[in-house]
């Protein structure tokens, strides 16, 4: 695994929260501004420190989706 670009991306993640939050201010939309920020804070909370912890959660998810997928029968 790339063990730089968990940063990277948990950075970009950051910004486009930061661009929802925007949008959703000139939108007036007050419950997905709340939203948007409380997801920013509990995820910046969470993992700024160590996003490869999020990056290997989500890498583990996509892993146990593809096994469920895969035992699914044909249609």
């Amino acid at each position: 695994m790339m063990f730089h670009l968990p940063p990277s991306v948990f950075m970009d993640l950051l910004s486009q929260l930061d661009d929802q939050y925007s949008r959703f201010s000139l939108e007036n939309n007050f419950l997905l501004q709340h939203n948007i920020r409380k997801s920013k804070r509990n995820l910046q909370d969470n993992f700024q420190e160590d996003p490869i912890q999020m990056s290997m959660i989500i890498y583990n998810c996509l892993k146990e989706e593809r096994k469920i997928l895969e035992k699914r029968p044909e249609i």
